[in-house]
């Protein structure tokens, strides 16, 4: 019963269906469901059925909890409203991580989540691909258009004057339309990087010999993301892409091939406009992000310790910092930085280990054979007797979390993602495979 509560928990949080049926608000769906989960996820841990609580990242997802208010009060010398707003935000993706990291206690029920989770991306994206196609009404939301603010729009021009607007720039060539998801996917780039983690995901589901089973859980997934990703028209997305390409070839057929490999895929893509004609270019947009980073520098020799304090960066400057690296350093410091870098790089560091199968890391893991509370387990409906080993299998979802959150990593050199859920997400996932 536990696990299916977490489990609804990641359904509503990709899903939001408050934001598609306002009437829902009122019901506070996602506060329920979250409660729910934390507190079963608290008593699994009382009652000694949970994991060991040894991992440092859960210490380091602490300090930085402490550290980002800290660096509000001691940039502005007050308990501001930064803080609070720090609060909201990162509540959601604080839950993330511990439910994440507390509920996923087997190989099963990490397939059964780490699915869930790929499978809701797709779907996610796929609603944009249908907005995109066939959008009206409710599907719109899913839809941006670059060059045009149609939140400015609405406040001056009726529904009708809208629509000759958007069509007359779609004629002219100055709006370009892209797909985009609801709550912490609601910007293109964010659904784009939210994407590319799914791939590896979705690939290790793959099952050797079972075609049907194949096409309907990783293949068909596959296309639909990928189609998807183009439509998003990221530029980020397509480069987190080649990583992931890069990525999942070195160990086949060998790095230097599969760079040659990912590199070529890359010219291919944006030759076939991949990206709906946007190209890697000084235009005013990367000259924009160039000037962001510098000025973040900026911010860092100004208050080396606490930064400016979170939030600050977008008012000190004219635009975000495109870059979770760079944002994170500029608004907590290098404290803060240092703890946040520390918690990407350790999980990446542990994963590593257990798809290498080291032996440090698995005298670590959870016993197979160990009581974890049979009668929460949703994940004995889809085992396959006779298949690889255990240790075999979570080596594998070891191989593909680091790929996906390494992926991820790369499209957050372009975006200012520093606490954002998906990156939380990745990470909890991480943190389950090595416990």
């Amino acid at each position: 019963m536990a696990f299916a509560l977490y489990l609804g928990f990641l359904i509503i949080t990709f899903l939001r269906p408050a934001e598609l049926f306002p009437a829902l608000e009122g019901y506070e769906l996602v506060a329920i469901v979250s409660v729910l989960a934390l507190a079963g996820a608290c008593v699994t841990v009382v009652s000694g059925r949970g994991p060991t609580l040894g991992a440092p990242e859960l210490f380091l997802v602490g300090l930085l909890t402490l550290w980002v208010p800290l660096s509000v009060i001691a940039s502005l010398f007050w308990f501001g409203a930064e803080v609070y707003v720090f609060v909201l935000l990162w509540s959601t993706s604080a839950l993330v991580f511990i439910l994440t990291a507390l509920y996923l206690l087997t190989v099963g029920r990490l397939r059964v989540a780490a699915g869930l989770i790929a499978l809701l991306i797709v779907f996610t994206g796929v609603q944009g691909v249908y907005a995109y196609h066939y959008g009206d009404g409710l599907a719109s939301r899913f839809l941006y258009y670059e060059g045009i603010n149609l939140e400015e729009a609405a406040l001056r021009m009726t529904p009708e004057q809208i629509e000759e607007a958007v069509a007359h720039f779609l004629e002219t060539g100055d709006v370009v339309i892209r797909i985009r998801g609801l709550g912490f996917l609601n910007d293109p780039n964010d659904l784009a990087q939210a994407l590319v983690a799914a791939l590896p995901l979705l690939l290790c589901l793959r099952r050797p010999g079972r075609l049907s089973f194949n096409l309907l859980t990783v293949w068909i997934p596959v296309a639909a993301a990928l189609y998807a990703l183009s439509l998003t028209r990221s530029r980020g997305g397509l480069l987190a892409l080649v990583a992931v390409m890069f990525l999942l070839g070195r160990k086949r057929i060998g790095p230097t091939l599969s760079m040659i490999l990912s590199a070529g895929g890359l010219a291919v893509l944006l030759l076939v406009g991949f990206i709906g004609g946007r190209q890697f270019s000084m235009d005013d947009s990367s000259m924009g992000r160039a000037e962001a980073w510098y000025e973040g520098l900026n911010m860092l020799r100004s208050s080396p310790i606490w930064g400016t304090g979170y939030g600050s960066f977008a008012d000190l400057n004219y635009l975000v910092a495109h870059n979770s690296f760079v944002h994170c350093f500029a608004e907590v410091g290098l404290v803060g930085y240092f703890i946040w870098l520390m918690l990407i790089v350790l999980t990446l560091s542990h994963l590593a280990a257990v798809a290498r199968g080291s032996p440090e890391t698995e005298g670590e893991q959870v016993d197979p054979t160990e009581e974890t509370g049979a009668e929460d387990e949703v994940e004995d409906t889809v085992e396959d007797e006779g298949a690889e080993s255990e240790e075999e299998e979570l080596s594998r979802w070891a191989e593909a979390s680091w790929i996906s959150l390494a992926g991820f990593l790369v499209g957050s050199l372009f975006l200012s993602r520093t606490y954002g859920t998906m990156l939380f997400l990745l990470l909890g996932l991480g943190v389950a495979v090595v416990d």
